[in-house]
């Protein structure tokens, strides 16, 4: 063999060999062999739901409740046993318009275009269910015994949780709806061009606030609002409910990563936001504390012992509330997930010592370090 012919097997060689590093390394940790890597403890059970998870599971100190395409189930929280699974109306894949909500064992359903629905937490049967106006879930929430629900052009609804009955639906046109904040008297509505709010009592609207270009995450804790913006001067802001006014404003040319934002938490002063960056600010003062160096498209970080667990497009990171800095700890065993992750509010759930993941139909519990 001459030292042409070996110079070339050897190139050959030592490219084929890059290629199956460059393979091993980029796309097993994505899952495309179905070999899942995770830094959690043990897996303690796994749950096939046997259609899509549509929505965040929810934990009630006991047990687990999921809605699929097809179905709402209970599972122990121990084990991953099915404990119920009731039939509803099929519902579409698409995860970032489901929800589930709890009160005195009783479980409100939402689903997309389909109508709200109350099943019995013990057993899984339908308790009540009402026909909403033709338009898309965007927002629910519960306080006392009222649950309020909007829908696509601000339809905000008032139910009595216990029988179903409406209390009034207030219909306010040329706006999409974004979050609910209900108080004993008044009701926020945040859209995508101000604020509304409504009386509790009756749903009339008893005044507006014009906030152009909010999108994406919106919180509030007392009489703070936390919004994002996606034109206009500020790219997030505090607002003051009782003065109408601005705490602070961060400028759109200051922080880059707060261009997209989808969820807002806030703890202990600190102001979470997460989209295509994970963002840290002073609830204060708006000041960045910091913000993490993993770029993904996150969904709504979940808090426990001074770390964040937030589901990517990918993987599943831990990330640490003192400095920002995280880790990939489990990634997801087909490619395919991106796509199904692309728009979505699942999130981990955290169940005592364990973190469930949900991955498609399929839940995995595992033992979270600490």
């Amino acid at each position: 063999m001459n030292k042409y012919v070996l110079k070339k097997i050897l190139g050959y060689s030592f490219a084929i060999l890059f290629f199956v590093i460059l393979i091993y390394n980029l796309l097993i940790p994505l899952g495309f062999f179905d070999n899942k890597k995770t830094k959690f403890g043990n897996l303690v059970w796994k749950f096939d739901a046997q259609s899509a998870v549509v929505g965040s599971p929810i934990f009630d100190g006991n047990n687990v409740y999921i809605q699929t395409e097809t179905d709402v189930l209970a599972l122990k929280s121990s084990t991953g046993t099915m404990i119920w699974k009731t039939s509803v109306l099929r519902s579409s894949g698409d995860t970032d318009r489901h929800f589930l909500q709890i009160k005195d064992k009783i479980l409100m359903v939402f689903r997309k275009e389909s109508p709200a629905l109350a099943l019995s937490a013990e057993t899984g049967d339908i308790l009540w269910g009402n026909q909403p106006i033709d338009r898309d879930v965007i927002d629910v929430s519960v306080y006392e015994d009222i649950l309020y629900e909007a829908r696509y052009s601000s339809f905000l609804t008032s139910y009595a949780i216990y029988s179903g009955n409406i209390n009034w639906s207030s219909n306010v046109p040329s706006r999409t709806s974004l979050y609910i904040f209900p108080e004993k008297d008044v009701v926020y509505l945040g859209t995508s061009s101000g604020l509304l709010a409504f009386d509790a009592a009756k749903g009339q609207v008893m005044w507006e606030y014009d906030l152009k270009g909010l999108a994406g995450g919106m919180a509030k804790v007392n009489n703070i609002l936390y919004l994002a913006f996606i034109k206009g001067e500020c790219s997030f802001a505090a607002f003051d409910i009782q003065s109408l006014s601005y705490l602070w404003c961060i400028p759109k040319d200051n922080v880059s990563a707060l261009s997209v934002i989808n969820n807002v938490l806030v703890e202990n002063n600190v102001v979470y936001v997460s989209g295509n960056k994970l963002v840290a600010v002073s609830s204060d003062s708006g000041n960045l504390i910091w913000q993490s160096e993993t770029r993904d498209n996150f969904g709504p970080p979940v808090l426990s012992n001074n770390q964040m667990y937030t589901q990517g497009q990918s993987r599943i990171y831990e990330i640490s509330l003192t400095t920002g800095k995280g880790e990939s700890m489990f990634s997801y065993p087909n490619m395919y997930i991106i796509s199904w992750m692309s728009r979505s509010n699942i999130a981990p759930v955290i169940i005592n010592d364990l973190i469930l993941i949900t991955i498609k139909n399929n839940l995995y519990a595992y033992k979270l370090n600490k």
